[in-house]
C-alpha cells in the first residue's frame, strides 16, 4: 500500500476488531494485536487492488475520525487521528461546530471528507474492592 490509512482497533473479550474508516467495509480482526494488524493491512491492500487504477491514489477521503476527551472542566478537546486537525469546546453543541469549522479550513484547497466521526473516549477506573 502506497500512502497512510487509519486504522481503528478495538478490543473485546474474543480479541482485536480493526477496521478503516477511509474504506467502507474494509475490517477485520484478530486474536492478538499482531494478528488483527496483519490482517487489516492485507484487507486494505486488497481492496485497494479491486479499485480502478485511476481510483486508487486520488480517493476523496470518506470519514475523518475524531478522539473526543471530555477535560475536567466539562469541556471538550477532539483530535483528528490522520490529519493535523485539533480545537476543543465548552459543550459538545460547540464542539462539534467547531470541528467542522477546523476541517473545512484544514481542506480549503481539496474536497473534504464526506463525514466526520466523532469518538468519545472516556477513562474510568471503577474500585473492585
Amino acid at each position: 500500500m502506497a500512502g497512510k490509512a487509519t486504522v481503528v482497533i478495538e478490543k473485546d473479550e474474543h480479541g482485536f476488531y480493526t477496521w478503516c474508516p477511509e474504506l467502507k467495509g474494509c475490517q477485520t480482526q484478530g486474536v492478538t494485536l499482531e494478528e488483527a494488524m496483519a490482517n487489516i493491512k492485507e484487507a486494505i491492500d486488497l481492496y485497494l487492488e479491486t479499485l480502478p487504477a485511476d481510483e486508487r491514489d486520488h480517493r476523496r477521503v470518506a470519514e475523518l475520525v475524531f478522539e473526543v476527551v471530555q477535560e475536567a472542566d466539562g469541556g471538550y478537546c477532539a483530535e483528528c487521528l490522520t490529519e493535523n486537525i485539533f480545537t476543543e469546546g465548552n459543550t459538545w453543541q460547540q464542539l462539534r461546530e467547531k470541528v467542522l469549522e477546523a476541517t473545512t479550513a484544514f481542506f480549503f484547497d481539496r474536497p473534504r471528507p464526506e463525514r466526520l466521526r466523532l469518538h468519545l473516549v472516556r477513562d474510568e477506573i471503577l474500585s473492585v474492592a
